[in-house]
């Protein structure tokens, strides 16, 4: 396989139905929507910038694989083993993570936006300035010590606010709020919001008060 061209969905099905291993295969710039390769054993292939958009890929064996800037839009990677697989920046918008083991992976700038990420297991895995906005799942999802977990993009449920996750806070249940706190949040924003306005003219109410003549000459008595 020539490191300068690229390939179709029937080129590697050829390959498979031959007998060729795809294992460190580079597969780089490939067009490989909705192929399937459910199961397979791609370890250590090079799949950077590939089109795997609505790819079928459940189980499949993706482990120290190249994804940097791969298309994976909608595609199935239930159960996927991408294991020290680099995701740098790679599209994941509606993918399904589910159950998939993604420990130290590098996830870097990756948009994992709206994908299910119901039971994967992110253990070590470098998330800095993912984009997981709308992300299902996130409750039962392993981000327990996730790299740079304070500069992954995350939502507020039912708020609809992005917010980033606390350097020390590690659980997702800590970050989703209560019916109570949903319903107070808007109130609590303007109480907020109110006293900074008011505070400057308290203040001046209390110097205007202070430099009032009655109050100097009860001083003086």
């Amino acid at each position: 396989m020539s490191t300068e061209e690229t390939y179709t969905v029937q080129d590697v099905l050829n390959w498979l139905e031959d007998g060729e291993s795809l294992e460190e295969a580079d597969l780089s710039g490939s067009q490989l929507q909705r192929i399937n390769l459910s199961g397979k054993n791609l370890t250590g292939a090079s799949l950077r910038g590939a089109d795997l958009s609505k790819a079928i890929l459940a189980g499949t064996n993706l482990k120290n694989a190249n994804l940097r800037e791969a298309i994976l839009s909608e595609a199935d990677l239930s159960g996927a083993n991408l294991s020290n697989a680099d995701l740098s920046a790679a599209i994941l918008v509606r993918t399904n993570l589910s159950k998939a083991c993604l420990q130290d992976a590098k996830l870097v700038q990756a948009s994992l936006k709206s994908a299910q990420l119901a039971g994967a297991d992110f253990t070590s895995a470098d998330i800095q300035d993912a984009n997981l906005f709308g992300a299902l799942g996130l409750a039962s999802a392993k981000l327990q010590g996730a790299k740079n977990l304070g500069r992954a993009m995350l939502n507020y449920p039912g708020l609809g606010k992005p917010v980033v996750f606390n350097f020390f806070k590690t659980s997702w249940t800590e970050f989703v709020p209560s019916p109570k706190k949903i319903i107070l949040a808007p109130f609590r924003w303007l109480f907020t919001l109110l006293r900074w306005l008011f505070t400057p003219f308290i203040w001046l109410f209390r110097v205007a008060r202070n430099l009032h003549p009655f109050r100097k000459k009860q001083r003086s008595s």
